[in-house]
């Protein structure tokens, strides 16, 4: 932890992209990541609301993790990238985190992850999605189960967590994903 952790990192860009230019925050923080940061990088980026960058900072992304982050952003925030989302989720078939991407991207349905093992991540996805389709009940009933059911350190346990909060705040209620 400190100022060379990923999270640091990832708002330090965020608040250069918002007082410079999105360049900037783009370029100090590739300066500064190291290869084992990427991952806690891309959380933080999700988990911050910094959406652009999700997309812009690994624009040649093979992570499906990745994808099925960047996914989410297009549900919750104004972020253009559909046509690379359509473009990445042609094939009907792929991994766990391929399908579940497509399925949050509202390219699937939910029999499309019905046999998916990592059961927290599954309902997480189906929050997201519920979510994004203004079915709130839904939403909160998936992520409870996101959060009762996964290990504590497993970042869709932590991305419901942090919905719930929000949805729990009348004034936020209305907030996408």
């Amino acid at each position: 932890s400190g100022a060379t952790d990923p999270l640091t990192l990832v708002r330090a860009a965020g608040l250069l992209q918002a007082t410079r230019d999105d360049a900037a925050g783009r370029e100090w923080l590739v300066a500064r990541l190291k290869p084992d940061d990427v991952r806690p990088a891309v959380r933080a980026m999700y988990e911050s609301g910094e959406d652009e960058l999700l997309w812009t900072i690994f624009p040649d992304a093979t992570s499906e993790w990745i994808w099925l982050l960047r996914a989410a952003t297009l549900r919750r925030s104004a972020v253009d990238h559909a046509a690379a989302h359509h473009s990445h989720y042609a094939a009907a078939t792929g991994s766990d985190e391929y399908l579940l991407g497509r399925y949050v991207a509202g390219l699937a349905d939910e029999k499309t992850v019905a046999s998916i093992k990592d059961r927290t991540q599954v309902a997480w996805a189906l929050g997201v999605r519920a979510e994004a389709e203004r079915r709130l009940d839904d939403a909160i009933a998936w992520y409870d189960v996101a959060v009762a059911g996964g290990p504590l350190a497993q970042p869709e346990r932590r991305f419901a967590k942090q919905r719930l909060v929000a949805l729990s705040e009348p004034i936020t209620r209305d907030a996408a994903p």
